[in-house]
């Protein structure tokens, strides 16, 4: 979506909004939405969690990763499947190939042959260009087997310093924090909570092996 003027200094903003119903009703039980963000040309990551936050649903959560050719040429790419240790599982990886342009395709996590339950995985553009968007799509199902929950996560590029992420526990909410290492080498960092105010309630030197994931509850501060 965008101006056929490209001299033209219009600013557009756009975003889709997917409403997911129960099954045999017409009433949506969850909702998420997908922003237009910029195109990725290089390596970018994302987090995988099949398991559900409640801990007495045994029922998995459904990770859909979907993958666009926003570009003009045929792409392909390797999908690189670590698990939360960061050790990749050559089982599982698999590539993405003659992706043509604007062609989606989609992938059910839970059908990969691993039993990996979390994890990070990388995509990695053949011959280091893009141009491509990919985000997960989690969905969760409460213990009845209703529609819980959506939400989407968009891939991205990694970054030395995430900055401040907002939180809010708000209705008694579990918080949690995933953090994933997209770098070939460990990091050591520091991780530090505040609340509203923005008085420090936890700080924490830690090092992240490389391509690994880690989860943390953040109401526990």
């Amino acid at each position: 979506i965008g101006s056929n003027d490209p001299s033209a200094k219009h600013q557009v903003r756009c975003h889709t909004m997917s409403y997911l119903l129960e099954a045999g009703l017409d009433t949506p039980a969850s909702a998420f939405a997908v922003p237009a963000n910029a195109a990725l040309d290089s390596v970018s990551a994302l987090l995988f969690n099949l398991q559900d936050p409640d801990p007495l649903n045994a029922l998995p959560v459904e990770n859909r990763l979907t993958i666009v050719n926003t570009g003009k040429r045929v792409l392909s790419l390797d999908v690189r499947i670590h698990n939360s240790a960061g050790k990749r599982d050559t089982q599982s990886s698999f590539k993405v190939t003659n992706l043509q342009p604007f062609e989606q395709r989609e992938i059910d996590l839970a059908l990969l042959p691993s039993a990996i339950q979390q994890g990070l995985i990388r995509l990695v553009p053949e011959n280091g260009y893009g141009p491509y968007k990919a985000f997960i799509t989690r969905t969760g199902q409460n213990r009845f087997g209703k529609r819980a929950f959506a939400f989407h996560l968009q891939a991205l590029p990694g970054e030395c310093d995430t900055g401040p992420i907002p939180l809010s526990t708000l209705h008694s909410g579990t918080v949690w924090a995933e953090v994933g290492s997209l770098g070939n080498t460990d990091i050591p960092g520091e991780i530090k909570v505040r609340d509203g105010q923005g008085v420090v309630l936890h700080r924490e030197n830690t090092t992240l092996s490389r391509y690994a994931q880690r989860h943390l509850l953040m109401n526990q501060y």
